[in-house]
């Protein structure tokens, strides 16, 4: 992940679009963000819209505008998302569910920056960065007739590919301590569910400009409607009581057994299914130290230490000293994998026929620290 944030603030600079793929609940939006935070643009506006669940005939509406009349009970103006996002960046987001009519009317304004109002002859030109993002493979969908060549060239100027969570596992930890702190705070405060995940995900150790427009999670306009989070007052104007905390003790720590629960666990909803199971955890825990049952993970089912992973064949000779009694040889081999693969667990436990998680316990047990580490190579 330091690679993909990289990455996406080194093409922030230029004015290319941007792809950003990966499966629902990786982080694809958040990558989004850092994109236009480091881009030019980031005084201007960041408008989002899931291109893939607008129907055809509201497409043209939400996304061009539409005068007065256009439509039934279209009875006032309406500025569609391109206008504005006008100067800024504009986030498509799901654009492989986008059906072939709205490909083709889709592919127009990215062409030529140039759209007419729904019920408008009047064209409109406006200057906009496009960042787009998908779950689902386009080329596949290309060779399947179901997504069309000529959009994909212009919205794949430069792809950003962000892991599913199951092959990085080396993030669940660090992502779970971060959501355990801001929404343990967030329990104790009685935020709302939606402040405590605004305030989860807009804070951490990826420090984004202070400067981000106000329709971005935790930098909410203060004259929001008295239901939205962030209001002191009900939607009739009364003062708002207060809200009692969530959990006035929430846990502050995963316990051993929680540890390998999430290190074990596949994550097939991504960082957003760790997000919410630590969110059940603060719920359901009283007793200071997560539990696997507080996460809803079955702790029993967690495969043995050695699991050599599927298609990642085992080199020699690291693997074979890996379970003997030499642990001094077992020592070197680990450093000389970590060494090898410049840091990356997945690919050294690959090599030496063990899980990520199967190393990471010999790590801690051998004393090998992975920071000093990279640090000696």
């Amino acid at each position: 992940m330091h690679r993909v944030v990289s990455l996406a603030a080194s093409v922030a600079r230029a004015d290319a679009p941007v792809l950003i793929s990966g499966p629902n609940g990786s982080g694809k939006e958040k990558v989004a963000e850092i994109v236009h935070a480091n881009s030019p643009r980031r005084q201007q506006p960041f408008v989002k819209v899931n291109a893939g669940g607008l129907p055809d005939d509201l497409l043209e509406a939400e996304l061009f505008g539409a005068e007065v009349g256009a439509f039934t009970g279209a009875t006032k103006k309406r500025i569609g998302r391109f206008e504005a996002a006008d100067g800024g960046t504009l986030f498509l987001d799901e654009i492989g569910n986008l059906t072939l009519k709205g490909q083709m009317k889709l592919l127009r304004v990215l062409q030529t920056g140039e759209f007419e109002r729904l019920g408008s002859t009047i064209t409109r030109k406006v200057d906009v960065r496009i960042v787009s993002a998908t779950n689902a493979n386009l080329r596949q969908m290309i060779a399947a007739g179901s997504f069309r060549e000529d959009l994909l060239f212009r919205l794949n100027v430069i792809e950003i590919r962000i892991s599913p969570l199951r092959e990085r596992s080396e993030d669940v930890l660090p992502l779970a301590e971060h959501f355990l702190a801001a929404l343990g705070q967030a329990a104790r405060l009685g935020e709302t569910l939606s402040e405590a995940r605004n305030n989860a995900l807009s804070s951490g150790t990826i420090n984004l400009p202070g400067n981000l427009p106000g329709n971005l999670p935790g930098n909410l306009p203060g004259n929001l409607p008295g239901n939205l989070p962030g209001s002191t007052t009900t939607a009739a104007g009364e003062p708002r009581p207060p809200v009692a905390p969530v959990n006035p003790s929430p846990p502050t720590r995963f316990s051993p057994a929680a540890v390998r629960a999430m290190l074990g666990h596949d994550w097939p909803g991504n960082v957003r299914e760790l997000q919410n199971r630590i969110q059940r955890a603060i719920l359901l825990c009283h007793g200071g130290v997560v539990e696997p049952g507080d996460l809803g993970l079955d702790d029993a089912s967690i495969a043995a230490d050695t699991v050599r992973p599927r298609h990642h064949p085992v080199s020699e000779p690291g693997a074979r000293v890996i379970g003997s009694e030499d642990t001094e040889a077992e020592r070197r081999a680990i450093i000389h994998a970590l060494e090898t693969h410049a840091g990356v667990v997945a690919r050294a436990a690959a090599e030496l026929g063990l899980s990520r998680q199967a190393l990471y316990r010999r790590m801690d047990r051998l004393g090998i620290s992975l920071e000093r580490q990279l640090r000696q190579s």
